[in-house]
């Protein structure tokens, strides 16, 4: 009626505003907290990462310094000498001690039965795989290899977790002893890992399409890198758990760990030669440099410089630095192993499915999961390099 709306629909129309506006309500009031919430967390991230920045950059006590090292070495017999102190007050306890002779059969079992798997576990595994790969022209049978070899480092750590759990059986493990066994079997875990890997980079007898285009000498030699570059990052790691634990001075806990971060620099040093030596060979054989030797001598330049430049900022004070440049660096290297070992084991699973022996490493399918397994991997870097959960969470 020109336009008009009548006195009803007008009425309906502001009581349905009204409700409308009640029901908005707790949505409003919901996005106004949340925007005041992402506003404080957005906050104390940025004040943690200026802490994190000011710890990388602080300058600390040089374990260079000959005034240090006394610090060091009493650290070390400290914690030596509070270890052995709690266990033997556990022991004297009457109670204590008729719990531990009670549970001494099934614990001189658990220790039998882990001695065996440490001491033998890896032969078996080597041993096995290698009567599964003696044809080598199989995808089924390198598969089955494949999966065999994972006892290298699986039925070590079993056996170590026996004879931990030997140990907790006793009862004579105090909190001292308790702090430290998890972060023992953490690092004994990476060296495994990493020991592992190292073969499948560096392999013995699997000549087939190998990851790496060396020689007999330099993969022998890579495997030895491998394994004592894991052996470093475990036992600094594990260095590092009792510092925390028993409280080491910051000099104290500079020159113990020195020695490892000098280890570690000359392993990394000598993997990016061997890598630099890998591209080398490809280029010589292909006779022109592709996009992955490329990648690969970039990488192997960038370990060589990480492993010169850390020692060097360890040695005049800034340890908190050199550790942050040299093992994420060692841990991104294991990924990197990881996701090439896993892009071989598309590229076998491929060809056992399809037939297609000689072209599987190029067919799409295969270069597509290996893209996905690459996007898989960001989040695992971002980790290593200082992000975290929460981060990627949100």
């Amino acid at each position: 009626d020109g336009g008009q709306e009548s006195a009803e629909i007008a009425s309906q129309r502001d009581e349905l505003n009204a409700r409308l506006a009640d029901l908005q309500a707790p949505a409003k009031r919901a996005e106004l907290a949340h925007s005041r919430a992402d506003g404080l967390v957005k906050g104390i991230d940025q004040i943690m990462r200026d802490r994190q920045t000011e710890k990388l950059l602080d300058f600390g006590p040089s374990p260079a310094n000959p005034v240090h090292w006394r610090a060091g070495v009493s650290a070390l017999i400290d914690s030596a000498d509070g270890l052995h102190s709690e266990t033997v007050a556990i022991w004297s306890s009457p109670t204590q001690r008729e719990e531990a002779l009670a549970v001494l059969p099934v614990s001189a079992i658990l220790v039998v039965v882990g001695a065996i798997l440490v001491a033998r576990g890896r032969k078996w595994s080597r041993r096995l795989t290698r009567r599964i790969l003696r044809d080598r022209e199989s995808a089924g049978r390198w598969i089955a290899g494949f999966m065999v070899s994972l006892g290298s480092f699986v039925l070590p750590f079993i056996g170590l977790m026996f004879l931990a759990g030997a140990v907790y059986l006793t009862g004579l493990v105090g909190t001292r002893m308790d702090r430290v066994f998890e972060p023992a079997l953490e690092a004994a875990l990476v060296f495994l890992v990493a020991r592992w890997l190292a073969t499948q980079i560096f392999p013995t007898d699997d000549m087939r399409a190998p990851p790496l285009s060396l020689d007999g000498d330099a993969r022998r030699a890579g495997r030895w890198y491998g394994a004592l570059l894991g052996l470093a990052m475990g036992l600094h790691h594990f260095l590092d758990s009792m510092g925390e634990t028993f409280g080491w001075s910051e000099a104290a806990g500079n020159v113990i760990l020195f020695p490892l971060v000098v280890v570690a620099a000359l392993l990394l040093w000598r993997l990016g030669r061997l890598l630099l030596l890998h591209t080398a060979e490809s280029t010589e054989d292909t006779g022109e440099e592709t996009y992955r030797a490329r990648m690969t001598r970039l990488l192997a330049r960038t370990l060589v410089a990480l492993a010169v430049a850390a020692p060097v900022l360890a040695a005049v004070g800034y340890v908190g630095l050199s550790k942050f440049l040299l093992f994420p660096s060692v841990l991104s290297l294991m990924v990197l192993a990881a996701l090439v070992v896993l892009q071989r084991v598309v590229v076998e699973l491929y060809a056992l499915l399809s037939g297609n022996r000689e072209g599987a490493a190029d067919s799409l399918i295969p270069v597509l999961v290996g893209f996905v397994l690459v996007l898989l991997s960001v989040p695992v870097f971002a980790l290593i390099w200082g992000a975290r959960v929460t981060d990627l969470t949100e």
